[in-house]
């Protein structure tokens, strides 16, 4: 034990390396002073209560722990920074109080709380500008941001690269402030950003709740929780995103000094996105990604009527890349909108600049409403030999009660394998009634089809194909519920033709079906490149085979 002149009692254990530092309450509680009296050869430096000032510049060497114990605070001096290369440590109170700057530049992995900055968490004061701070303490090498239980007023809080967020689930709530754009955002090169570089990258939110205010300021397209922009390796991990206004989680990209920042590597798991009242746009917007894994999620109460559905993933310019996406393990219940799980490009982008490929959409449960389609997949393209593959896979879904249960259209090398589809009022659709679009090298294997198009009586609709194969298919009960007619496939006259086409191995049954594969007036196709044998009719003997005619 040593006692000071300033008298500051200062204990030295060289194995344990711990340092007590008492200030006296009759002097300037200098901590500058304070650690080059301790030495540099202790690891950790403990402050007891009271104010320690830092008048100058200051960097804490890397070899030390501050710990600051219960009511110890730090002032650093207007336009001086304390730069810690060790660690800080100490309890969710506030501790920094003064008009300086706190740099955290650590080699290890650095935790701190916004509560350090004054955030309340108490659901009446905005915390943005504490948070905000704990986001701009860290240098580029990063750290954790641990979000203590409370209720988080929050308008546009911006994170940037190698930043940790996590929370305690249902416990840590952040509020979107009413008229608030956003809640929290990737978006680089953003004015309330320190220390940031042009694309942000390696970002994770784990274990928190966002709440929108829907109920209260209603709809707004344009307005979501989670914005992600220009940025790679994003983790969203078991968060909740209730009450939207527009997307619970919007990822698009950005253009920063006219270059255009794309997302990479997106991942949502175990998420919850609850809409409330289906006065939302969509549950997650995708404009932009390349490498996107939507897994796991509970999707409800989401998407107005005018509005696209639960998971929207759809290019605004020609210039977005939208690719290597996967939609696993999903569930989804009461979802309004055209479309439960949408990827699409409109007709007024045509083909965009990179093709869409590789597209997953497996093992989800879809519990419809009857008035939104299912799966919905399209582009306005004809496919041709020339025509790069889009590698869409649609496997191991289960689709109930949609308006259709499906809507591939414009894409080449598609495959739906081992899906059920139960119950849609309107006829699911292959291809489009254009001449200017088709499906081509599609494999549809192994399904159920049960109870569909109970309103128009039309089937599985199918329009302009090239190299299309039915193989051990179930179709069960398609036609109209009254049973005045149906058709389980039904080749339409609309759109090109129908042509290299198998059905083999199928299985056709129930009393609503009254033509098991049909061809309507007026449909082109071409019997020498076609094969229908080895199916079991059990239900109708009435099988017309596409053939050339009128």
């Amino acid at each position: 034990m040593i006692l000071s002149a300033a008298g500051l009692i200062i204990f030295f254990f060289t194995d344990s390396c711990w340092a007590t530092v008492t200030p006296s309450p009759v002097v300037q509680r200098d901590l500058q002073k304070t650690l080059q009296k301790s030495g540099s050869l202790n690891k950790s430096i403990i402050l007891t209560p009271g104010d320690w000032v830092v008048p100058s510049n200051l960097d804490i060497n890397k070899s030390i722990t501050l710990k600051l114990q219960k009511g110890a605070r730090i002032s650093v001096a207007l336009g001086k920074v304390l730069t810690v290369n060790g660690l800080l440590l100490a309890p969710s109170d506030k501790i920094f109080i003064g008009a300086g700057d706190v740099l955290i530049d650590s080699d290890r992995k650095q935790t701190v709380y916004p509560q350090w900055w004054g955030a309340k968490g108490d659901g009446l004061s905005e915390d943005t500008a504490a948070l905000q701070s704990a986001v701009n303490s860290f240098s580029l090498k990063g750290g954790e941001i641990l979000i203590p239980r409370g209720r988080y007023i929050v308008n546009a809080l911006n994170v940037k690269s190698n930043i940790d967020l996590k929370g305690y689930g249902a416990g840590s709530i952040f509020i979107q402030k009413s008229g608030a754009k956003y809640c929290v955002s990737t978006r680089p090169a953003s004015n309330t950003i320190k220390r940031d570089q042009p694309g942000s990258a390696n970002i994770s939110l784990t274990d928190l709740s966002f709440r929108g205010t829907v109920d209260t300021d209603g709809f707004s397209e344009f307005f979501m929780l989670l914005d992600i922009r220009g940025t790679s390796n994003v983790s969203v991990t078991r968060c909740n995103f209730t009450g939207f206004r527009g997307d619970g989680i919007y990822i698009g990209a950005l253009k920063v000094a006219e270059k255009e920042l794309h997302n990479t590597n997106i991942s949502v798991s175990e998420c919850v996105f609850d809409g409330i009242n289906k006065d939302n746009r969509n549950g997650i917007s995708v404009i932009d990604c390349d490498g996107l894994r939507i897994e796991k999620s509970v999707f409800k109460n989401c998407s107005r009527p005018d509005m696209p559905g639960a998971i929207d993933v759809e290019p605004n310019e020609r210039s977005n890349i939208v690719k290597n996406i996967h939609i696993t393990g999903n569930r989804f219940n009461n979802i309004g909108g055209n479309n439960i799980i949408q990827i699409s490009i409109t007709s007024k982008l045509g083909r965009i600049d990179v093709p869409l490929q590789n597209v997953e959409i497996a093992k989800n449960v879809i519990e419809g409403d009857g008035k939104a389609n299912g799966i919905y997949v399209g582009q306005a393209q004809l496919a041709d030999v020339s025509t790069a593959p889009n590698s869409i896979i649609i496997s191991d879904n289960v689709v109930r009660a949609t308006k259709r249960s499906f809507v591939v259209f414009g894409f080449k090398g598609v495959r739906m394998a081992g899906n059920i589809f139960d119950g849609s009022d309107e006829a699911p659709c292959l291809s489009y009634s254009d001449k200017k679009i088709n499906v081509m090298d599609v494999k549809i294997i192994g399904n159920t089809f049960k109870d569909l198009s109970k309103k128009d009586g039309f089937g599985i609709s199918i329009f302009g194909v090239r190299n299309l194969e039915f193989r051990d298919n179930t179709f069960d009960n398609i036609g109209k519920a009254d049973r005045t007619g149906g058709n389980a496939l039904f080749f339409r006259k609309h759109g090109g033709p129908a042509d290299y086409v198998t059905i083999e191995n199928n299985t056709f049954n129930g009393s609503n079906t009254t033509v098991a594969i049909q061809r309507e007036l007026g449909n082109d196709t071409f019997p020498e490149h076609n094969s229908v044998k080895n199916n079991i009719y059990l239900s109708s003997d009435k099988v017309f085979l596409p053939a050339v005619g009128r």
